[in-house]
């Protein structure tokens, strides 16, 4: 059986005496080993990390919309084409859900954090439009995390409401050093949808899946989107990463799943050149096959300012599916072919070609 065990100030003082601080003493040797058993398992539950049921502090700050929240659910309702939440902690628990109506699939909720820790997703995020999470501290979409959504973006960079909310998504630096975006979880986007990763390191450890659409996985300190809506889309990297990931990994790294079935995945970088390590990485699936008569496309390209060399590196297992195309020309552009598969063993394309 187990018994609960109410933890206070004083027990904590307790111990720290036991484990030989100043102060109290047990005298009996049993009832000191006990207590020590206690206060292990009781701090190892104070510090095992406790995640909102959901997103707290929500401001409405451009645009229009509202925010009701019953029980594990966060419903936002936008009533205007573009909205900015401000939230000092945009969390989703396991088991709950954080939801967007919005009046198209064109419509854009920028969701901004202020507060001071990563948005952790363990639950579900669902809009039918697109749903931009902005956290300097970091975005990470973890294993039991979902996000069901027209396009969404997740980013360390900063956009001022003004910015946005005139179509100027120009993102800059604003990031705490170490922060990342990472997905361990399920990205499933609408047909031609859009997923945006971006930041001075992103991790791609899920699964992405963007049919007809595009999947962008981008390494920088600042960069630029243009969604002009005319089946456009383009992001460009203004300013290079100019710190080391933390991690030891590439700026830009994919060990799972990227889908775009008949659409585009795009893995790009650029970093300073005081930044060691690689640039980009991918040990994972990297598909756009095509579909519905429509060709799929691939691009992987990073570099270092100021330099003819570009760092790509493919890993033994890396595959690229049947009917893709791979564009890994980095700061240069190539010609762009389509092999009937592309492995990443020794970075050699093998045949046949058309």
């Amino acid at each position: 059986m187990v018994v609960p065990i109410a933890f206070t100030d004083r027990d904590r003082a307790v111990c720290l005496s036991l484990k030989g601080g100043n102060g109290l003493r047990l005298i009996s040797k049993h009832l000191r080993d006990l207590s020590l058993l206690a206060c292990v398992w009781a701090q190892s539950v104070l510090v095992a990390p406790v995640f909102a049921a959901g997103p707290s502090g929500g401001i409405v700050s451009a645009g229009s919309a509202s925010i009701t929240q019953s029980g594990s659910q966060t419903t936002v309702k936008q009533s205007s084409d573009k909205a900015v939440v401000s939230w000092s902690n945009f969390s989703i628990g396991s088991g709950s859900t954080v939801r967007f109506v919005q009046p198209s699939a064109s419509s854009i909720a920028l969701n901004r954090v202020t507060g001071s820790q990563a948005s952790v997703l363990q639950g579900l995020l669902q809009a039918n439009g697109q749903v931009w999470v902005l956290n300097p501290n970091g975005v990470l979409i973890a294993p039991s995390g979902q996000v069901a959504a027209g396009s969404f973006l997740a980013t360390t960079r900063s956009l001022t409401d003004q910015q946005f909310m005139a179509g100027n998504y120009a993102f800059i630096d604003g990031g705490v050093v170490g922060a990342s975006a990472v997905n361990q979880g399920s990205i499933v986007l609408a047909e031609g949808g859009y997923a945006v990763l971006a930041g001075e390191a992103v991790r791609n450890e899920g699964y992405i899946g963007a049919n007809l659409g595009q999947v962008i996985l981008g390494g920088a300190k600042a960069f630029t989107l243009d969604i002009s809506g005319d089946n456009t889309f383009a992001f460009v990297v203004t300013a290079p990463v100019d710190v080391t990931p933390t991690d030891g990994k590439a700026i830009v790294d994919n060990s799972s799943s990227v889908q775009a079935a008949g659409g585009r995945v795009l893995m790009t970088a650029r970093a300073a050149s005081r930044v060691m390590g690689q640039v980009i990485n991918t040990d994972g699936v990297v598909a756009a096959t095509s579909a519905k008569m429509v060709n799929g496309k691939i691009a992987i390209g990073g570099g270092r300012p100021n330099t003819q060399t570009q760092s790509f590196t493919p890993a033994a297992s890396t595959t690229i599916a049947s009917g893709a195309c791979l564009d890994a020309s980095a700061v240069t552009r190539g010609v762009c072919r389509r092999p009937s598969r592309k492995d990443g063993r020794q970075g050699l394309p093998q045949g046949p070609y058309p």
